[in-house]
């Protein structure tokens, strides 16, 4: 094997190690940060915590374009850790201090941050292996990727209800550190991707949005991703909504939660390493991308039609199994042959900001429901998850066959 090509290969080992840790953490602060905002503030406020996480989400996607103009890809990457790293230590003291405010931004920051630093990881990946090759590998990085959370939900099963939902903020802090040493590893190993003549220092805007009409492949994993979130965010309520009628003790509650997290990161787990390869190698990206909204469109129909607790936390489940694995690696793929601003610049916003924009808009249109005192029925939120899966797939279908 060639020399170059055997660090390329050893960058994807180490980047894959490193998301692990990332990943794992955040398994240890979604499962806490939900289960303290329900015992804080209430299921009926989690919409109000969607649409603040919405509007906190423009000014750190945009600082993120600044640095990446500033100081380049690796750099950014480790900075924008740290900084992660550091506003999770100060609210877990926050919280241990009894602080109100700390949850309801620890319930902002866990969906922003994970974001942020994750995609930068994909971006490497996607500016480091061609096509074909990530077909043979997305699947095996994200699988490796996912065996940090798979650990973490089993940790919180078993050990939440024991030492408290608190700790696992600290838990969470703490697993960034190698996570910024492997990251920068990874970097060091397949060399840092640069911009073209052009795209230098954001030469075409720190964001480079323009990017985003003139590419037609943009503006559909731009919809797919809306609606995914859109569909994520009614699966989220009524799983929420049910599970603190369920279990009101709130250590109780992160430990149920740990244990669902712990099967469905598996789950991703085995679909990235053996599922994932398989269906790439068959099909073509686009009937991968169709395949994945046909199978929520069934899941929302059983909802419709059969509203239990066990069945809303299934079709939760199977959402999560299928974004974390089929649609994430097919998704990826997309993002190969198009520019260095698109693959850094514009993946931010496609993929991270219209992920969170997308569900705080969603969040933002229940909250004023709850406001105005409307009363939305069980049947209310798979009838909206058949109407997005069923639009999700017209616009998949609009990915050229090649």
């Amino acid at each position: 094997m060639p020399r170059e090509r055997g660090y390329i290969i050893a960058a994807m080992a180490f980047l894959a190690i490193s998301a692990s840790f990332l990943i794992g953490g955040y398994e240890f602060i979604r499962s806490s940060a939900i289960s303290l905002f329900l015992d804080t503030f209430g299921a009926g406020y989690l919409p109000y915590g969607l649409a603040a996480m919405t509007l906190a989400l423009v000014p750190c996607v945009y600082l993120y374009s600044i640095l990446l103009s500033k100081i380049g890809g690796m750099r950014t990457l480790a900075l924008t850790s740290l900084f992660s790293f550091a506003c999770l230590i100060t609210l877990y003291f926050c919280i241990l201090a009894k602080s109100k405010t700390a949850v309801f931004l620890l319930y902002i920051f866990h969906q922003i941050y994970i974001l942020i630093l994750v995609e930068q990881y994909w971006s490497l990946t996607n500016s480091t292996l061609s096509s074909m090759e990530a077909k043979k590998y997305n699947g095996a990085i994200a699988g490796v990727a996912y065996i940090g959370p798979t650990v973490a939900g089993y940790v919180l099963y078993k050990y939440a209800q024991a030492v408290g939902t608190e700790l696992m903020v600290l838990l969470a802090a703490l697993s960034i550190l190698p996570a910024v040493v492997l990251s920068l590893t990874a970097y060091k190993l397949a060399g840092e991707p640069q911009p073209s003549a052009g795209e230098k220092h954001g030469h075409k805007g720190h964001l480079h949005l323009s990017l985003i009409k003139t590419t037609p492949a943009l503006c559909i994993i731009m919809s797919a991703v809306a609606l995914a979130q859109v569909l994520s965010t009614v699966l989220e309520f009524n799983f929420s909504r049910m599970l603190g009628a369920k279990l009101p003790i709130m250590d109780e509650r992160t430990s149920y939660l740990g244990g669902l997290w712990c099967i469905i990161n598996g789950a991703a787990f085995v679909m990235q390493f053996i599922i994932s390869p398989i269906v790439l190698k068959i099909f073509s990206v686009r009937t991968v991308c169709m395949i994945i909204p046909v199978i929520n469109l069934v899941s929302q129909c059983v909802c419709l039609f059969f509203p239990a607790m066990p069945v809303a936390t299934a079709s939760f489940g199977i959402f999560k199994c299928l974004d974390y694995s089929l649609f994430r690696t097919s998704k990826e793929i997309l993002y190969i042959p198009l520019s260095y601003d698109a693959r850094y610049r514009v993946k931010q916003v496609v993929d991270a900001f219209t992920n969170r924009f997308s569900k705080g808009a969603s969040a933002f249109v229940f909250s004023g429901l709850y406001a105005a005192g409307v009363s939305i029925s069980a049947s209310v939120y798979p009838m909206i998850g058949v109407v997005a899966s069923a639009i999700w797939l017209k616009a998949a279908s609009l990915l050229r066959k090649d």
